[in-house]
């Protein structure tokens, strides 16, 4: 074995050690869903039932198998957030680890599994994104290990068939992703190709038929409050290309495809599951969130693909060495980008986050609001999810993301005593205590210039969350 192969081992696992690196950098951020989860991991833990507040079981998690590190944290009294948190970053990790591995053990050299390693360490959103406190991070690891499953040899039967079952609980979007895999086996391996079908089809069947048994419909409730836009999709996923997958990147991947059949039937699920992406509308969220489930196999790819190149006659190991540098360039600068603001955004919210928690635990006891993660998980007031996403009656009459016609008398027939209100530039309030400008949701708005909500509610208390964020707060008027 030649030196640079055997230095070569280690790659693997500099690529995991990358993941947790960006990981803990970036351990202030936590997505406002995250607290969602969280909180129903610990009610449940704690013997409060599948709810997000007192009452009827609530279908708030899309991915329902997302839960478990935090629901195992609960039931031992431990913290559910960072639980998930830290299991999320320790799965992205593997994965990223098992890919590198998957890409050097290829007889092309050990140029793919250091140009897999390279790129998985300019990728920020694995580390951010696994350590976000959402499922992301065990959807990574099912993607990652159904692909590699089903493509190894011999193959790991046992693991394709864990990973299959585990995917439509985890992110349904990655379900045709699955399909193809399941496909390509499927033409190598009809045995074990409908054994893993039936694993996959089985999880889809199984969740269908327990969410229509438990809340009356098949589909999640997050499809009814945030509908799908396929010009927001068609945004997302052009985006994701250029940061996500590194723009050039492209190429070698492309390349490494054509050279291996295994490889194609990868990069046939991945296309598939941009195409799902685009058609679930992409996601509100920073970072790219649902393509880090697929990246640790496109990173095998884009390895497969720089070791081909360097080769290739018409153009060696100097060329394939640039190529590499370059796909990885934009994501790296991306990383050395968002790392800071990411940073920045999980201190401010502990600072500010909590001051308007403890300002609405003072005053209120129902408040009404769409940012319901972190400020009712911080707080000890019942949250009113405007967004619906925990909310089944406003999930229904939702007509876009956080664009429900809610209104003040819905909300007064709900107890409401507080409505909390977001906006990107400074409100304007009038003499009478009254909204005049607001910057907020579709919601948001409506409600702003509502005539029960100007009658009942006051504004009380306008806080500077961040440069480009502002609350206002409006409490019942005195009688």
């Amino acid at each position: 074995m030649s030196s640079s192969a055997s230095i070569s081992r280690h790659a693997p696992w500099i690529a995991a050690a990358f993941v947790v690196a960006v990981g803990a950098l970036a351990w202030p951020y936590t997505v406002d869903d995250a607290f969602v989860l969280a909180r129903y991991a610990t009610r449940l833990g704690t013997g409060h039932g599948w709810t997000f507040v007192d009452g009827a079981a609530t279908d708030g998690v899309t991915g329902p198998l997302g839960i478990l590190p935090g629901l195992l944290a609960a039931l031992v009294g431990l913290d559910a957030l960072a639980a998930s948190k830290a299991a999320g970053i320790a799965a992205v990790a593997l994965a990223a680890g098992l890919a590198v591995r998957r890409a050097r053990k290829r007889a092309i050299g050990p140029l793919a599994g250091w140009a897999a390693c390279g790129f998985v360490a300019a990728s920020g959103t694995l580390g951010v994104w696994g350590g976000a406190g959402l499922e992301t991070g065990l959807a990574t690891l099912a993607a990652t290990g159904l692909g590699l499953a089903v493509t190894a040899r011999p193959r790991r039967l046992g693991w394709a068939i864990l990973s299959a079952a585990a995917i439509p609980a985890l992110r349904p979007e990655l379900v045709p992703f699955a399909g193809v895999l399941v496909l390509g086996l499927l033409r190598r391996d009809r045995g074990a190709g409908w054994l893993v079908a039936l694993a996959l089809v089985g999880s889809v069947g199984a969740l269908a038929l327990s969410r229509m048994l438990a809340f009356g419909s098949p589909l999640p409730m997050s499809l009814s409050a945030k509908p799908p836009s396929l010009v927001n999709g068609a945004q997302y996923v052009l985006g994701a290309l250029v940061f996500c997958a590194g723009g050039l990147a492209l190429v070698p991947a492309a390349l490494g495809a054509q050279r291996s059949g295994r490889v194609r039937w990868v990069g046939g699920a991945l296309v598939v599951h941009a195409l799902a992406v685009l058609v679930a509308g992409g996601d509100w969220m920073p970072g790219y969130r649902l393509l880090c489930p697929v990246l640790p196999l496109y990173a095998w790819m884009v390895g497969v693909g720089i070791a081909e190149l360097a080769r290739d006659r018409g153009a060696g190991t100097r060329v394939a060495v640039a190529i590499a540098a370059l796909a990885c360039a934009l994501p790296a600068l991306d990383l050395v980008a968002q790392l800071g603001p990411v940073r920045e955004a999980g201190e401010i919210r502990e600072i500010e986050g909590r001051a308007l928690a403890a300002y609405l635990d003072e005053h209120a006891s129902r408040v009404a609001l769409v940012d319901v993660g972190f400020l009712a998980w911080v707080g000890h007031f019942e949250p009113v999810d405007l967004a619906g996403i925990t909310d089944p009656e406003i999930a229904r009459i939702a007509e876009g993301h956080v664009d429900a016609p809610v209104t003040g008398a819905m909300l007064l027939a709900r107890d409401v005593d507080a409505i909390v209100l977001s906006s990107s530039s400074e409100p304007i309030v009038d003499d009478q205590e009254r909204l005049t400008a607001l910057g907020g949701h579709p919601t948001e708005r409506r409600l702003a210039v509502d005539p029960a909500v100007r009658a009942a509610f006051r504004v009380a208390h306008v806080a500077r969350y961040s440069s480009s964020t502002w609350y206002v707060v409006l409490l019942l008027r005195e009688p």
